[in-house]
């Protein structure tokens, strides 16, 4: 091995490492499969010239030279099959056993024909006698002219289907892909063809060798440099890894022909060492050695080619963080055209919004501008079938409403992102042209897609919780009419009986030969109307009114006897009014006024349904009748119990007993337990009842029992009472 080997060592190792890459990508893809041979037929000319270099004898050197003689006569072969597959199939007949069958026959016929004789002549390279390279010589044969002039149709033949199929591609990657791989291999045959027919005029300044090893060097990293910017194959995992073994492999060949190569000629001359356990020796120490170097250089190049792709992995990791919180439609668009505009370098974005009602797309910005869906039929089904962010060359512009054509031209729109979902159009934004660059990269029109996706799923999750607030409104606006309703009636209800009693007793009194007698009940009856009439206005007052709180502290004992004290007032039955209170029950702060009103209200109501059992139920002694009123510290809450032995209440009106106006009572205005369950709540409790004939309880549990804590969260209040 010597050290003229070194670029094609290099070049071999690249090569290899690209070919085998792009095959196990995908090896059931044609384009892989043949991509990766024609950059290995590169790799076989760089172990052809391996071959003649460290080949000591002719003979020798002549093996690697007929090997090399056949691929440079193959490679136009496989790339007139390159043009036709890269970066998309060019004609479907390109797929064909046909198709491969004509493109290799005549060159593999002429160098059948040409066997043993090629026009490959080795040399001695830097005036050693036993070092080779080659040069092509232009003898005239009628064999060697006929290759050359396949070779050169074969070559015209990949250079036009190439530019063809530039008019063809509609998407600008795919444009350029073609043409930096079609300018690159012109630029590659014409500097071969220059350094192989002047080459005894460029020998004066630059030796034959070098400019045939630098171009063989430059061919392995133009193959890199398509691989890796332009991502035909989708395999930058596998590319940096390969990149870094290749460097590496490259690295450990030149640290072996200068260093161990001399060592090991060094140690065979002066200590008579076997050279071949010597080098296998050097050579895994150097394997240990280059592990840091290894690791260094991998983590070097993640950083380089995975810079721009971390930061954005970051950008759009928070981006989803935000689009999980609601926001309004307009609001909502604003955070994403912002995050497209920092991310993409975008100069313009149009947002179109669907509108389910009216049947069309309009312009977030300019609602004026609408794109109606009847119209642009096949611009909506494309975008729906691709379900992907596409540049605008991916649609047949001869289906396009023309206003459409024209206005992406006047927007320079480059890029559509479509939101979907379940096959239907949310919104679309049109992306105009970069501000620092010409064209979108495909990787940024991927991101845009995986973008996309999660847009949508939230702008539908949006639009679903909006729609769910519309039906709440509109549930509780529809309850409210109900509930006014229902109270108008049963005002108008109520107030309707004393009006007719006072208008039929006017009547009355109108007429003549009324005695004064029958006057006086008559005025009595209406006096009594009137006061009725009074006391329902009142208790509406109090259902409607806001009353101010107002905190004390006290004993329950006080609250209690009030009330026996009022209810004993209005018992003409000897029904039992008495109270149970625990012992070890501190004061308590609240006001203690409207906690008297509500006991005193449930109270009567417990004594009306005691006094109701005493008339309907024949069994029942009204002596037995009782109405307790009750304690409990029930946890961390205070629960005030009204409980009664009375008639109960009935199943039908368990659901009604709360709403207003609803009573089961002849004379009663269907009130006051909506007065008590309003007045419950406006000091921190709630209200609850059990009831089943013979036992009903009415329970107040208070969350609050100080001035501080009241209205806060009832865990507060639990938490608080229970520190007290």
């Amino acid at each position: 091995m010597n050290i003229y080997s070194l670029p094609a060592l290099i070049s071999f190792t690249i090569n290899i490492s690209i070919a085998l890459i792009i095959f196990l990508d995908n090896s059931k893809s044609d384009l892989n499969r043949w991509f990766s041979a024609f950059v290995a037929m590169f790799a076989l000319w760089n172990f052809s010239e391996i071959l003649i270099l460290n080949s000591h004898t002719y003979d020798s050197a002549l093996i690697g030279a007929q090997v090399l003689y056949r691929i440079i006569f193959l490679v136009p072969a496989f790339f007139v099959i390159i043009a036709y597959k890269f970066p998309q199939s060019f004609h479907s007949f390109s797929g064909k056993l046909t198709f491969y069958f004509i493109i290799f026959f005549f060159p593999v016929l002429f160098l059948i024909l040409s066997f043993p004789d090629f026009q490959l002549n080795l040399v001695h390279l830097a005036g050693s006698k036993n070092m080779f390279y080659y040069h092509l010589s232009y003898n005239v044969d009628i064999k060697f002219i006929a290759q050359i002039i396949l070779s050169l149709g074969y070559f015209v033949w990949g250079i036009v289907v190439l530019i063809l199929k530039l008019r063809r591609l509609k998407t600008v990657s795919k444009r350029n892909q073609t043409l930096f791989f079609l300018i690159g291999f012109v630029i590659i045959f014409l500097t071969f063809t220059i350094i192989n027919v002047y080459r005894s005029s460029l020998e004066k300044a630059v030796s034959f060798y070098f400019l045939s090893t630098s171009l063989t060097f430059l061919i392995s990293l133009f193959f890199l440099y398509v691989v890796i910017h332009y991502k035909v194959f989708r395999v930058s995992k596998l590319i940096k890894t390969g990149l870094v073994y290749s460097t590496l492999s490259g690295i450990v060949f030149a640290l072996y022909v200068i260093v161990i190569q001399g060592l090991s000629v060094s140690v065979s001359e002066y200590f008579n060492i076997n050279s071949y356990f010597f080098t296998a020796l050097m050579i895994i120490i150097l394997v240990f050695l280059m592990r840091p170097v290894e690791r260094l250089v991998q983590a070097k190049i993640d950083v380089l080619l995975g810079k721009d792709m971390d930061k954005y992995r970051h950008n759009f990791s928070k981006f989803t963080h935000e689009l999980q919180e609601y926001k309004p439609s307009k609001e909502f668009f604003e955070m994403v055209k912002k995050f497209i505009d920092r991310n993409f370098y975008t100069g313009k974005t149009l947002l179109f919004v669907f509108d389910e009602e009216n049947n069309f797309f309009f312009n977030e910005d300019s609602p004026d501008e609408v794109l109606h869906i009847d119209e642009y039929k096949y611009f909506v089904k494309k975008l729906i079938k691709l379900k992907r962010a596409i540049e605008i060359y991916e649609l047949d512009f001869n289906k396009i409403n023309s206003y459409l054509k024209d206005y992406f031209e006047k927007h320079s729109v480059q890029i559509i992102v479509p939101f979907i979902f379940n096959d239907n159009i949310l919104s679309m934004i049109f992306i105009s042209k970069k501000k620092y660059a010409d064209k979108f990269k495909e990787e940024e029109i991927e991101r845009l897609t995986i973008m996309s996706d999660q847009v949508s799923l939230a702008f539908h999750r949006n639009r679903m919780f909006e729609d769910l607030q519309k039906r709440v409104k509109e549930q509780f606006r529809l309850e409210m009419l109900a509930s006014i309703g229902q109270m108008t009636a049963g005002i108008a209800h109520e107030i309707r009986n004393p009006l007719n009693t006072i208008s039929l007793s006017a009547q009355t009194l109108q007429k003549e030969g009324i005695t004064d007698e029958d006057k006086k009940e008559l005025l009595d009856y209406i006096s009594e109307e009137v006061e009725r009439l009074e006391r329902i206005l009142q208790d509406f007052l109090k259902l409607s009114k806001q009353r101010e709180i107002k905190y004390s502290t006290g004993e329950v004992d006080e609250i209690f006897d009030r009330v026996i004290l009022s209810l004993e007032g209005r018992n003409k039955s000897g029904i039992k009014v008495v109270k149970e209170i625990p012992d070890g029950i501190q004061g308590i702060t609240t006001d203690f006024d409207i906690l008297h009103q509500i006991i005193l209200n449930l109270g009567l109501n417990a004594l009306d349904a005691v006094a109701e059992r005493c008339r309907t139920d024949a069994e029942f002694n009204c002596g037995e009748g009782t109405v307790r009123l009750i304690l409990r510290k029930e946890n961390s809450f205070y629960e005030f119990i009204v409980r009664d032995n009375g008639t109960g209440i009935g199943e039908d009106a368990e659901e009604k007993i709360l709403q207003p106006f609803f009573t089961t009572k002849e004379e009663g205005t269907g009130l006051g337990l909506s007065i008590v369950n309003n007045l419950v709540s406006l000091i921190g409790g709630s209200l609850s009842y059990k009831s089943e004939f013979g036992k009903t309880e009415f329970i107040i549990r208070m969350h609050c029992i100080t001035p501080e804590i009241c209205h806060s969260d009832p865990a507060l209040a639990g938490e608080e009472s229970q520190n007290r």
